[in-house]
């Protein structure tokens, strides 16, 4: 009989991080955008292996909507940045496919985006 187990990650996102998935969760589903979590990192499996998926720096989440463009999300606690490997991906994101990443570390700053997003693409 097969185990079941969930893939972690070590460190799991803090309780302020977390509450910051779930207010981006709340504004994005009523604008009818679809949020994926991009597992990227460290993951351990039972019986302690560990494996790497994707590659360092990749954001959090992508955003996903029928009729605009999707766009990443990189999550973060309310003081929390940026290291340098996060922000060359978010960059290389950016100018080779065109594609956003907002930085989201509370809900104003996920709401401005959108709005511009938003905006943007009703004009096309």
């Amino acid at each position: 009989m097969a185990r079941h187990f969930k893939l972690t990650s070590p460190k799991p996102a803090d309780q302020v991080e977390r509450e910051v998935i779930e207010a981006c969760r709340k504004i994005l589903g009523p604008r009818q955008f679809r949020m994926e979590r991009i597992p990227c990192g460290l993951h351990f499996f039972p019986g302690g292996q560990a494996v790497t998926y994707g590659e360092p720096g990749t954001p959090d989440y992508v955003a996903l909507h029928g009729a605009m463009p999707a766009f990443y999300i990189e999550t973060k606690a309310t003081k929390g940045v940026l290291d340098g490997v996060q922000s060359r991906k978010h960059w290389e994101i950016k100018q080779f496919w065109g594609i956003d990443t907002v930085i989201v570390n509370d809900r104003d700053s996920l709401i401005q985006f959108l709005d511009k997003h938003e905006e943007k693409h009703r004009s096309k």
